[in-house]
């Protein structure tokens, strides 16, 4: 499993906004002289996200994409306007310190196969 690293100023305010997106709180841990970091996991289904506070190693303009059913909801949460782009619908957020978030719904592509040209 592929866990995305965002670095966040403050553990509880990210959470809250990831909870936006569907994601939960399933794990914190601070550390450091006056609990200075904080490591949070988030979870959304099978997905996880992983949210770094106070740890210099983590840079902090990450982007994540993230693949939903449907993109709607989401869109409307955050007031945003949904882009078309070829066979998917997305929108992109940026969470409260920076980290870009993609959101993408695949649109239903069904070939039509009825007609049955015969070429005799």
């Amino acid at each position: 499993m592929l866990i995305p690293v965002l670095r966040v100023a403050n553990i509880t305010n990210a959470a809250a906004w990831y909870a936006r997106l569907g994601f939960g709180l399933e794990f914190e841990h601070s550390r450091g002289q006056a609990f200075s970091r904080a490591d949070a996991i988030l979870k959304r289904g099978d997905e996880c996200l992983l949210l770094s506070q106070g740890d210099d190693r983590v840079k902090s303009d990450g982007v994540v994409c993230l693949r939903v059913a449907e993109i709607e909801p989401i869109a409307n949460e955050f007031n945003v306007e949904i882009q078309h782009e070829f066979l998917r619908k997305q929108i992109e957020l940026h969470d409260p310190d920076g980290n870009r978030i993609q959101v993408f719904a695949l649109d239903s592509f069904k070939p039509d196969c009825s007609s049955t040209g015969s070429t005799s």
